[in-house]
């Protein structure tokens, strides 16, 4: 949604003192998104062929910069930075031997120093060449960090960028919300509204990297293609490359720093498949599934998908749908988005947060926690104390085995504790509650609930279950699950204790009652208020 400028007119007299009748005009305006801060007003016009690139060779000269020539390893690593950004958009890149090509690169090692640069490029003229020059004496213009999260790599797809017409989000026609150009070190280390002046977010942004993250290094921590904002403005101009990533993908987070291990950040441009964001280390990770909105909000640029203490990790683009998230033993936080996700917390005591549609939530080992808003959804708390929550629909609930909190909360659930002495809330709606084994408390809530027993262990009668909030005539306490002919007094035996009733079950007529149920705050059940 775009952001509207409202202004508030007045008409007047030039001394005050005149009278007559005017009439007044008004335009509404629209407020630049962050996306189009990116737009440097030029474009490609060739792009239905592959745009052909040039590495000039020692000794030729383009835009006064005489080249020392490109070895194999720099051309090859030039055009992966060039294929990260065919990767999200319909344009191919193709190397030639054409010294007319449309792009004509030169590496420089000494004419750029005084200046400090690392690089420049021109603006596309429609289908007119275009030069870049880049140094090779600058930082991060080396092995390491030619590659992908690599400052040289990274400085490639910013110069790059420019060539095909983008432009900072600091400078142009309009400049992201937020910055402001008339501090002392501007564009550095201001990052505008939301922090979206940063690379994680755009890579044509002069702050490198993640604010949020550890210090990088020339060798690592950097943007590894187009970020979100990025590929936002280049699908605006050449549109969307439709095909990339469209089959099952895993994108594993990165577990170290290193100058070699190419760890730095990458915007996810998928188009199709049963996708995973995944993690199988130690550390704590943040795993988030929600696309960047592109507009001045937490998460416009993207929301960062990353392991503790890493300089690198993912975002996901505007339209993307990532529909997986699966951690470590670590004490993770994983979020998903508004499809259908599989989210498995695995080891560690982690937080899982389902999204608005009908989720599946694993917590697994751990002392969990779990919640979610709409849809349709199935939680698994496996083991550990877990704290499960249900949402707006009809969710079904799986403590496992410890101490755990369910609460259904709105809509018809069915809940169950499973092992351990559970505490189980139904909230709203007509919920199916299942104690399982342990001493547990169980509170219906607001509908016509249901209680069920199906076995002895469920409520042994010295660790009997409780039921809190039991509503005759609404509520039934379900035990045909024991498959036993039951009949009143012989096998269940209903006592009224002053306030409280007990239910005693005595399957084997041997006088002594196998299981007990507390029911609090009521009297007077009779067999119309059992499932028998």
């Amino acid at each position: 949604m775009r952001q509207v400028v409202h202004s508030i007119i007045e008409a007047a007299a030039y001394d005050d003192n005149g009278s007559g009748t005017y009439r007044l005009g008004a335009t509404a305006v629209t407020a630049p998104t962050p996306v189009d801060t990116l737009d440097g007003g030029t474009q490609r016009t060739d792009t239905d062929e592959p745009i052909t690139v040039y590495f000039v060779t020692n000794g030729d000269e383009r835009d006064g910069i005489t080249s020392e020539g490109w070895s194999a390893y720099e051309r090859s690593q030039f055009m992966s930075a060039l294929a990260s950004i065919s990767a999200v958009t319909d344009v191919t890149f193709v190397e030639s031997t054409d010294a007319n090509a449309d792009f004509q690169v030169v590496l420089d090692s000494n004419e750029l120093n005084n200046d400090g640069l690392l690089g420049y490029f021109y603006y596309p003229s429609g289908s007119s060449s275009s030069i870049g020059v880049f140094n090779a004496s600058g930082f991060g213009w080396d092995t390491n960090g030619l590659q992908a999260g690599g400052l040289g790599f990274s400085t490639i797809v910013h110069e790059a960028l420019h060539g095909m017409g983008l432009a900072h989000p600091h400078d142009g026609s309009s400049i992201l919300s937020g910055l402001d150009p008339s501090a002392s070190d501007f564009p550095f280390g201001d990052y505008g509204d939301y922090d979206l002046n940063q690379a994680v977010y755009t890579i044509m942004s002069y702050n490198g990297g993640y604010n949020e993250a550890p210090s990088s290094s020339f060798s690592y921590g950097d943007a590894a293609g187009p970020m979100a904002l990025d590929i936002a403005a280049l699908q605006e101009i050449y549109g969307a490359n439709t095909t990339y990533a469209s089959g099952d993908s895993f994108y594993e987070l990165p577990d170290s720093n290193s100058a070699n291990s190419g760890t730095g950040w990458l915007a996810i441009w998928d188009t199709g498949g049963d996708d995973t964001i995944g993690y199988t280390g130690n550390l704590d990770v943040n795993i988030d599934l929600r696309p960047a909105t592109l507009q001045y909000e937490v998460g416009g640029g993207g929301f960062i998908s990353a392991a503790n203490g890493i300089s690198g990790g993912y975002t996901i683009a505007n339209g993307v749908v990532i529909e997986n998230a699966s951690s470590g033993s670590g004490n993770d936080t994983l979020t998903g988005n508004d499809s259908a996700n599989t989210l498995s917390g695995n080891g560690g005591d982690d937080h899982l947060v389902g999204g608005t549609g009908s989720d599946t939530l694993y917590g697994n080992s751990g002392s969990d926690t779990v919640e979610t808003e709409s849809g349709t959804n199935t939680i698994y708390g496996g083991s550990g104390y877990d704290t499960l929550n249900g949402g707006s629909g009809a969710d079904a609930i799986f403590g496992g085995s410890g101490n755990d909190t369910i609460n259904g909360n709105f809509g018809s659930d069915d809940l169950s504790g499973g092992r351990g002495n559970d505490a189980i809330s139904g909230g709203d709606g007509a919920d199916r509650i299942l104690g399982g084994m342990g001493q547990d408390t169980m509170t219906g809530g607001a509908g016509a609930d249901t209680f069920i027993f199906a076995a002895a262990s469920d409520s042994w009668a010295d660790h009997a279950d409780t039921i809190t909030d039991f509503q005759v005539g609404i509520d039934f306490i379900d035990v045909s699950g024991f498959g036993t002919d039951f009949t009143l007094p012989s096998t269940l035996v209903v006592t009224d204790n002053g306030f409280d009733t007990t239910i005693e079950i005595d399957r084997d007529l041997d006088g002594t009652a196998e299981i007990a149920i507390l029911v609090t705050g009521v009297t007077g059940l009779s067999t119309d208020d059992f499932i028998l």
